[in-house]
Order: structure tokens, then C-alpha cells, then sequence
């Protein structure tokens, strides 16, 4: 778990069901959206997370607080802005995903060979399923 000023983020382990959980957790992956797909809109940013521009308007502000994002002013739309991850948003966000690939691979390192094989298999299925949906 990684502490914010405000609130913690929790980027591993089972899904908590308790609504602070819920709301961190959704925080977490709006602040994924920036930094992996890189600055945009709070309309984008909402669509991206399915959610209405009023509430990720409240997600954007609690992350700001934090200081995990920044907004600016759109410069071609005065009523726009634009939201981006800061560095601490960035490195939070890093730490989580190595947190969690570490535990994956922990996880995977135990697999009997003939499980790993198996999912090895599985994951040529979904690699083609992706690759002709796409």
C-alpha cells in the first residue's frame, strides 16, 4: 500500500468491497489512464473510466490534492483543461506495477512445469483472441 497525504492507494491484493476501498482503488485507475495514455481531458478521462464528468471532477480534485496530478488550461478551449500525472502520480503508479509484477512472478514461480505449460497455451489463445478482435 502507498500512502498519500489524503488517503492510501491500494494496488495490490483482493478487491475490498468497503466504498473507501472502491473510491481509492477508482482514483488509482484514473491516475493509470494519465500516466500510461498521457495528458487529456476530464471528459476524456471520465469517458476512459465511464463515469460522469462531475464525479471524476471530484476524483481529479481529491488526486490533485495529493499532488499526483496537474491541471492546466486548455489552450485552444477556455473551458477545458487539460490533466496530466505529476511525478509523484508517475512514480506511485511504477512502484504499484513493479509491486505487482513481483508478486505475480512469486506466484508463478511456484507453478508445477506442466501448470506453467498449460498456461503458457492459454496465453497463445488470448494473445490470437486479442489479435483478431482487434
Amino acid at each position: 500500500m502507498v500512502c498519500t497525504r489524503r488517503r492510501s492507494i491500494c494496488c495490490a491484493g483482493p478487491v475490498n468491497k468497503n466504498r473507501r476501498q472502491v473510491r481509492v482503488r477508482r482514483d488509482y485507475t484514473a491516475l493509470s489512464v494519465l500516466v500510461f495514455g498521457g495528458q487529456t481531458t476530464l471528459g476524456r478521462l471520465a469517458a476512459a473510466e465511464q463515469v460522469k464528468p462531475p464525479t471524476m471532477s471530484r476524483i481529479v480534485a481529491g488526486l490533485k490534492h495529493s499532488g499526483l496530478v496537474h491541471i492546466e488550461a486548455d489552450m485552444r478551449d477556455a473551458r477545458r483543461v487539460q490533466i496530466a500525472a505529476t511525478a509523484k502520480g508517475v512514480r506511485l503508479v511504477q512502484k504499484a506495477r513493479q509491486r505487482r509484477i513481483a508478486h505475480l512472478a512469486k506466484q508463478l514461480g511456484r507453478l508445477r512445469s506442466e501448470d506453467l505449460r498449460a498456461l503458457a497455451k492459454a496465453v497463445e489463445v488470448l494473445e490470437k483472441t486479442i489479435r483478431d478482435w482487434r
